[in-house]
């Protein structure tokens, strides 16, 4: 876990200086692949549809190819396989999905 100071109003006094938590999904990976595996997660429970429905509906919202979204699931559920942010959103979807 890292950590950052953050100023507040832009103070630098001692009292103004507040601790940010960032934890390692948060900083490796990029917005598309955190979105990506967000709308996964709100796609399924909207929709119920199995897995290769739901990556072809997140495909086409998101303007990608099925092959490629599933190649980034894929890379994101070999990188972040121990981080509990991941683990977290990963039990939203059924354990079925091949990710």
């Amino acid at each position: 876990m890292l950590f950052a100071l953050t100023p507040r109003y832009n103070s630098l006094t001692p009292d103004a200086i507040l601790l940010v938590r960032y934890s390692k999904i948060d900083e490796s990976m990029t917005p598309t692949e955190l979105e990506l595996l967000q709308g996964m997660c709100n796609c399924y429970a909207v929709c119920g549809e199995d897995f290769e429905n739901t990556v072809r509906m997140v495909a086409n919202a998101r303007r990608l190819t099925s092959e490629s979204v599933k190649a980034m699931l894929n890379r994101i559920s070999k990188q972040y396989e121990d981080d509990p942010e991941y683990r977290e959103l990963r039990q939203r979807l059924p354990s079925t999905f091949p990710i």
